[in-house]
């Protein structure tokens, strides 16, 4: 049996179509939400040890979102029960780019106020990243420009929270771990590309 070049070109079309219905479009990894599981908190003692604390309900994280968009990388965490607590809260987000190299942000907060930016050893790079707290919705948005990065190709994320109090001791949470461990920083998200 012949089949027509126009035969062939609608079957091709049609099979096409079924196949980018199953499958769906090309991944473009821009975004990603990732819900935590509650109740995963470690609190750190003075001497380094490691404790499960599941009662405790501030940091705890419930759902971030990561986004890679055109200009910024925007990390929000929503939390069970964000409060002003403790002598130091700590909100941070650590990028990955192409070329293998980290770079940690950090905010640092109390009654007296709040400040920040990026965190490097022995060179301060000017960055407008910055933060926002909401402590109605119990949300953290943090903001970094994609020019404080050389505008990478792909970055991964991660992203963490700390309360810690006089004493020395410190309660905190991986916004993409979803049990406690003695890790602070936690796994990063897979690429998210710009867009």
């Amino acid at each position: 049996m012949h089949v027509s070049r126009i035969g062939r070109l609608i079957v091709g079309i049609v099979v096409t179509a079924v196949g980018f219905t199953l499958v769906g479009p090309p991944a473009t990894a821009q975004e990603l939400v990732h819900t935590d599981q509650t109740g995963d908190i470690a609190k750190v003692l003075r001497n380094g040890t490691f404790l499960a604390d599941p009662g405790r309900t501030y940091p705890d994280i419930v759902r971030t979102r990561f986004a890679h968009l055109d200009d910024d990388l925007v990390v929000r965490m929503s939390f069970r029960d964000l409060r002003r607590r403790g002598e130091l809260n700590s909100f941070s987000m650590t990028v990955r780019r192409p070329d293998g190299r980290q770079r940690f942000f950090a905010w640092f907060g109390s009654s007296e106020g709040w400040g920040g930016g990026e965190l490097i050893t022995n060179v301060q790079r000017p960055c407008d990243a910055e933060i926002s707290i909401d402590y109605r919705d119990d949300m953290v948005r943090m903001v970094v420009p994609r020019t404080c990065l050389n505008d990478p190709r792909w970055v991964r994320m991660s992203a963490e929270a700390d309360l810690t109090f006089q004493n020395g001791t410190d309660f905190f949470d991986s916004a993409t771990r979803g049990r406690m461990t003695n890790l602070k920083v936690g796994p990063f998200t897979r690429r998210l590309l710009p867009g």
